[in-house]
């Protein structure tokens, strides 16, 4: 039933990652803020409590966390040829639904962005020559680069919590993190997860930490709520269907 509210400083629409995030950064300013989601309301507890989420059947089969196509969708073609038709069946492209958005089913995995991907049209001219590309190729370098960002990539692992251990601060190698990544400003805010021992061909691969939000301790995440380690109120973890 439609309802009028009283008039606010900021209105959101969506309140998922990006929403949620923003808002406590404005309400930390003293603004009033309104969000509002297509959703329906959920909380840590009791949407996402255990044994309930490891329900495959409920989740990873039937998308319970995911917006239907029947209710909203998109449309896809293949080929500029072609006539655009809507998106049918959920595959890897899932939209969330509800207060959180896809910030509940995400895979807990988070990997920042190599240097070259952000100059790739530059990087590959450099590493194999322009004449590799064909002129209908859409590569191109971004208009900012992985320096500019570094920051803000810094500032959400610290808002997020992401535990791991760090392989490159400031071009400096530290044993036990990725030495291949790109250089961070900073050690992650959680230490990483606990050692898991591989065998035979995996040990000669020489596997490096994994980047992930599984929380590794009691949680210290800028925006954390006691006993909850979530970003302004979206808890991190992995979900059934992403076999994790």
């Amino acid at each position: 039933m439609a309802r009028t509210e009283k008039k606010k400083d900021v209105v959101l629409v969506g309140f998922g990652w990006t929403g949620a995030i923003m808002g406590i950064e404005l309400a930390n300013e003293g603004l009033e803020v309104l969000a509002l989601e297509r959703g329906h309301d959920q909380d840590t507890v009791p949407n996402f409590q255990y044994p309930n989420m490891i329900d495959e059947l409920k989740y990873g089969i039937r998308y319970g966390m995911m917006e239907k196509p029947a209710n909203t969708t998109v449309t896809i073609r293949r080929s500029l040829d072609e006539e655009a038709l809507p998106y049918r069946s959920l595959g890897t492209f899932l939209l969330g639904t509800g207060v959180g958005g896809a910030g509940t089913h995400w895979n807990g995995l988070n990997w920042r962005p190599m240097q070259s991907e952000y100059r790739l049209k530059s990087y590959v001219t450099e590493k194999f020559g322009a004449g590799v590309m064909t002129e209908d190729m859409t590569i191109q370098d971004y208009p900012m680069t992985y320096e500019e960002l570094e920051p803000h990539f810094d500032r959400f692992e610290k808002v997020a919590g992401i535990s791991g251990t760090a392989g490159n601060i400031n071009g400096k190698i530290v044993e036990g993190g990725n030495p291949f990544e790109a250089p961070r400003s900073d050690e992650y805010p959680m230490p990483a997860m606990a050692a898991i021992s591989f065998s035979g061909e995996s040990a000669r691969n020489s596997f490096h930490s994994v980047i992930s939000i599984t929380a590794s301790a009691p949680c210290t995440a800028s925006m954390a709520e006691p006993a909850k380690c979530s970003s302004a109120g979206i808890t991190c973890r992995a979900w059934p269907g992403c076999g994790s």
